[in-house]
């Protein structure tokens, strides 16, 4: 006579390997680093001290010494702000619905079997957090959003005497960041760490464009066409947002070389406690010589 596994659920099988979502990546605090702008050390309240001059030629045919003019010495203001991220999982809540034969019951669990996958998860996502905190934030907002966290340069920016940028209009991107550029004064936009910074959304219309009028696709990092601009493309910035900047002007610091995660058991509570610590801040200095605008 045969089985009769009637009364039997059918089989499955628990993979071992998790496919996790779709992350974008951050880049902001990296490029950041690399242009100088990025202090790793930052705590608390910093000052960052500006140096400006109205320097004065004067006539200079006759004796005498007539003072005119001289440097300018201000400063602004950096601040840090101290965050965290805290989980906190209860091996017993899988019992009843993953990795049976993973999980023996009266084990103490001083670690989880995908620990590591949520680790990786969760400082990819952090980082885009943060690559969304340094532009966007807005500590204003309501609700549950890291972006109420600090205020981001956007913010800092448009509550300074900014170059408005909504004139830069046009029927193309290209023609849009074209006129960017040229709303730029040319002291600025001359300068060599001089950078249009624009979303992955924007980017990607610009390429289109490029593909159009049969031009060669562009790498991430290169020139407006029919300009001498360099652009840099940013997630934080997607949603039609564009920054013309220096390097200089967009200051920003923070403990945050390293957004590691420290997980252990507790027996208090029989549950697996997650933690991260880290700071960031962000300020823009001389906004006069910052352009900002959404071109879409």
């Amino acid at each position: 006579m045969g089985y009769n596994l009637s009364a039997l659920p059918d089989f499955k099988s628990e993979g071992k390997a998790f496919v996790i979502k779709s992350i974008l990546e951050s880049q902001t605090i990296k490029k950041l680093n690399d242009a100088g702008s990025f202090d790793p050390t930052a705590k608390g309240t910093q000052t960052i001290q500006l140096l400006d001059s109205d320097l004065v030629i004067q006539d200079g045919s006759n004796c005498g010494f007539s003072s005119a003019g001289g440097a300018i010495l201000s400063q602004t203001t950096l601040t840090v702000k101290d965050l965290k991220i805290n989980e906190e999982y209860c091996p017993r809540d899988l019992e009843r619905v993953w990795a049976k034969g993973e999980l023996k019951a009266g084990q103490e669990y001083d670690e989880m079997v995908f620990m590591s996958d949520i680790a990786d998860m969760n400082t990819k996502k952090a980082a885009l957090e943060l690559e969304k905190m340094v532009w966007l934030g807005d500590t204003t907002i309501t609700g549950t959003t890291s972006l109420k966290r600090i205020d981001g340069y956007i913010k800092q920016i448009k509550a300074g005497a900014y170059i408005n940028l909504s004139g830069a209009t046009g029927t193309t991107v290209i023609a849009k960041l074209q006129k960017v550029n040229a709303s730029m004064p040319i002291e600025v936009r001359s300068a060599e760490d001089f950078r249009i910074f624009i979303g992955k959304d924007t980017f990607d219309q610009y390429v289109a464009e490029l593909a159009e009028k049969n031009l060669f696709n562009q790498p991430e990092s290169g020139t407006v066409f029919g300009t001498t601009a360099k652009y840099e493309v940013l997630n934080g910035l997607n949603g039609g947002h564009v920054v013309a900047a220096r390097y200089r002007n967009l200051q920003a610091g923070g403990e945050m070389t390293d957004v590691s995660y420290e997980s252990w058991y507790s027996k208090d509570d029989d549950n697996l406690k997650v933690k991260s610590r880290f700071s960031l801040g962000v300020v823009p200095v001389y906004v006069q010589e910052i352009g900002y605008a959404k071109v879409a």
